[in-house]
């Protein structure tokens, strides 16, 4: 690309004598190529250095091409990952500069879809960053720019879906009824994504975890009713993509969150079927350190249900889990906490030097995490 991108430079001059619209659109795109390339670096490195590079990037197309909204856009999108990487005042003045830039993408093309669909997903993240008053007037205005985008742009499925994410991760922050009508309003999107796009196998997992997560929020026949319902969005996706590791993971996760419901064989046979799914995503993608993390405190969970030897047999199977997590990704804080919990969890079950060895080793894992 640096090749490409400085055969373009040579043509600027030119835009003195050749003021022609193609071909400063044709200078505006490859700054815009350029800028791409130096977000995914940012994107990655966190690094502000980065960042401004991009920026400058952006600059130049607009200097080249004022009402170019694809730069707009652009910095819009490259502003909200910024933003991500901060916190409290300063990533709410990078969230308020992607939004600007956001609106004047739209001043430059007003039936594009994308720059709102963008704008959407940008205002449901700082949302999940706030809580009350000020969260729910963000998810408003995240549902606003999703409902403006399909409106241009009906079976954008993506949308739709994302739409559900935003209202699920709304519910999440609700209790009772509140809570009950945004699962139901995330439903109908996943719904709907899934009519413009019967194959949209992200849409179902999405729907699969949502139904897990509001399961959570239940009890009893209500809650296994939802489980239920999960599993078999789970099971549809995988019809479709039968070796997406995403949807296994998320369906052991789901099924180890409804094992921790109940008691004795019925327990067992879910953590047993949630190991299945742990294995076979696994199988899929070796290093999903997410997923064996997840399989090892599943381990662990069920292992504080027993008692000695089978007790122990599981905790040590949970161990194998956390060390294979951080084989695949030796920063992988996470991993080394849940082991610290683990072992912290075993030693309460034992006495003496053993119980005091225990302990030691899981405070070496939670510093190690720090």
């Amino acid at each position: 690309m640096e090749g490409d991108f400085a055969a373009v430079l040579a043509l600027e001059p030119l835009l003195s004598e050749d003021g022609s619209e193609r071909l400063r659109e044709f200078v505006a795109r490859a700054y815009s190529g350029q800028a791409s390339e130096h977000l995914e670096v940012a994107r990655g490195s966190a690094s502000d250095e980065q960042f401004n590079l991009v920026y400058a990037r952006l600059e130049s197309a607009l200097r080249v091409k004022p009402d170019f909204g694809d730069a707009f856009h652009y910095l819009g999108i490259a502003l909200a990952h910024q933003a991500r990487t901060k916190s409290g005042p300063q990533a709410d003045e990078l969230f308020s500069q992607a939004y600007e830039q956001f609106g004047r993408a739209m001043e430059a093309k007003p039936r594009s879809a994308e720059p709102l669909y963008d704008w959407a997903n940008t205002l449901s993240d700082q949302a999940s960053t706030k809580t009350g008053v000020e969260a729910d007037e963000l998810y408003s205005q995240a549902y606003d720019r999703f409902a403006a985008a399909v409106h241009v742009k009906p079976e954008f499925s993506e949308a739709l879906n994302n739409w559900g994410t935003t209202l699920a991760d709304h519910a999440r922050t609700k209790v009772g009824i509140e809570a009950d009508e945004l699962y139901a309003q995330a439903y109908d999107r996943f719904a709907l994504a899934l009519t413009g796009r019967p194959d949209f196998t992200e849409a179902l997992n999405y729907w699969g975890i949502t139904l897990g997560g509001q399961a959570n929020t239940k009890t009893t026949d209500e809650a296994d009713q939802l489980y239920g319902q999960a599993y078999e969005k789970f099971g549809a996706a995988l019809r479709i993509k039968p070796d997406s590791a995403e949807v296994l993971y998320d369906w052991g996760t789901t099924l180890s969150d409804q094992a921790s419901t109940k008691t004795g064989v019925e327990a067992d046979e879910l953590y047993a079927q949630a190991y299945d799914r742990f294995a076979a995503a696994v199988h899929v993608k070796p290093e999903f350190s997410e997923a064996l993390n997840n399989w090892g405190t599943t381990f662990a969970d069920q292992a504080s249900t027993k008692t000695g030897v089978e007790a122990d047999d599981l905790y040590a199977q949970a161990y194998d889990r956390f060390a294979a997590a951080l084989a695949a990704r030796g920063d992988y804080s996470e991993a080394l906490t849940s082991w610290g919990n683990a072992l912290t969890d075993q030693a309460k079950t034992k006495t003496g030097d053993e119980a005091g060895q225990l302990l030691a080793l899981a405070q070496v894992k939670r510093s190690a995490a720090n």
